[in-house]
Parts: structure tokens; sequence; C-alpha cells
């Protein structure tokens, strides 16, 4: 591989207890993660027969960096992207393309680290990509399909959901799932039409939607907050808050 390409090779890491609650939640909410044999992992962790960070690093005679993404990316993205493009030879690349590669891994250190790096989560991709995923998740929830199920609804609620209707009352996530199949919308006939639909990245994995519905001439002004945490694999509904349009 080596002979065709400038090779580039980025350990990321975290503490165990991150890596071992991600691989829970990813496999919990991710159907495509049974490829991956999570289960068969999470059981040997809790049987103490593996760790989360048992993983063997690649080992090649080639630059390395290793990035601490507990908490986002340590170094940041912008480091990253430098060290990828940077050519070995290049002496303004931050990162050590000398180190030795032969230290165990619960050794290996942080090899770029630029001052005032903002530090991104995993989740924060581009502003429009995150924003329109946010905008695909609260159609969903106006589907009726999804309104009438408990199982595809709470998987779009966030934990701690909170809700404030048009008409001022209050649900939390239990009593939102417990009402949802017989609330207005969730018939199988009963479609509602949106417009003007708006979207603002607030932060990375905090989107602000904001958008109007229609049902039976009945309009109301719509506003949500979803959000997305580093081990997420989708969008969860935090806040939402309906205010009808007076005639």
């Amino acid at each position: 591989m080596a002979e065709f390409a400038e090779v580039r090779i980025i350990h990321c890491v975290a503490p165990q207890q991150v890596l071992h609650d991600r691989i829970t939640c990813r496999a919990e909410r991710d159907p495509h993660r049974r490829a991956h044999n999570d289960a068969d992992l999470i059981a040997e962790i809790a049987a103490g027969t593996r760790t989360a960070d048992s993983f063997v690093p690649v080992k090649m005679d080639v630059a390395e960096m290793t990035v601490d993404t507990a908490n986002g990316y340590q170094p940041g993205l912008d480091a990253i992207a430098r060290f990828i493009t940077n050519s070995p030879h290049d002496t303004q690349t931050p990162v050590d393309l000398d180190r030795p590669h032969n230290r165990p891994s619960d050794e290996l250190s942080i090899e770029a680290k630029p001052m005032n790096e903002p530090q991104i989560p995993p989740t924060a991709r581009n502003a429009d990509e995150q924003i329109r995923e946010a905008i695909a998740a609260e159609m969903q929830l106006l589907d009726p399909a999804v309104r009438r199920s408990r199982e595809l609804a709470e998987a779009l609620l966030d934990p701690e959901f909170v809700e404030v209707g048009a008409s001022g009352r209050r649900w939390n996530r239990h009593q939102m799932l417990a009402e949802l199949p017989t609330m207005s919308g969730s018939a199988g006939n009963q479609r509602i039409e949106v417009s003007d639909v708006r979207g603002v990245l607030l932060a990375p994995g905090l989107v602000h939607l904001t958008y109007q519905t229609n049902r039976d001439g009945r309009q109301v002004l719509r506003s949500s907050l979803w959000r997305k945490d580093f081990a997420a694999t989708s969008w969860r509904m935090y806040y939402h808050q309906g205010t009808s349009i007076k005639e």
C-alpha cells in the first residue's frame, strides 16, 4: 500500500467506560450494527473476558496520529486535516511523524494539540447535513404510522422530552408516548400539512426547527429542539411547542 500512496494512520481512543457506553448504545439503536456482533462483545465485557479497549491498532512504518474522542476530537478537525494532507517532509506540520510505532496502546499520546483549537463533537458534520437530518426526523414524527407505533415514536423522543402543546398542556415523554396514538394526525387518513420549515444549527448536535402545520383548517406554529449526543446514532426531539394561529 505504501508503494502507491502516502499512508496515514489515525488511532481514535477514549476511556474504557466511554467506549463501553458507545458500543452498548449503538447496539441498541442501530440495527445495521448487527454485523459487528456487538451483543457478544458486550457479553464478553460483562463477563470480564474482554475489555472495551482491547482492539489491536494497526502497526505500519508510516505517520500516525492519536485522537482522543472522549469529548469531541482532540486534536481538532483542522489539525487532523493538516495531518492527512501534509507531506511527511513538510516541516510545518505540528505532528511528530518520526515517533516510534512500537509503544503499547495504553502509552499512546496526542501527537498534535494546536492552541485554541475548537473541540468539535463526532456529530458535528456540516450544518446543512445536521439540519436535514433533524427535519427528516421531525417529518417522521408527523407520519401517522409512526405516531401509532410506540416503538417508532419512542426512538424519536429524547429521554428528557417535554412538549407544551397549542392548548397550553405540558407533556413529558411517558405521557406523550401513551397518548400520541390517539392524538390528531395519528389516524391513517389524517395527514398534517407542513409548510415554511426552517432550521438553525445552535451547536453541534443541537438543531432548532420552526414550521407551520395545517390540519382541517387549524393552523399551528411549531418549534422543536432536536439533539444528538456523541454516542447516539439518531436524532431525538428534546423539546416541542405549538402555538395556535388566531383567525
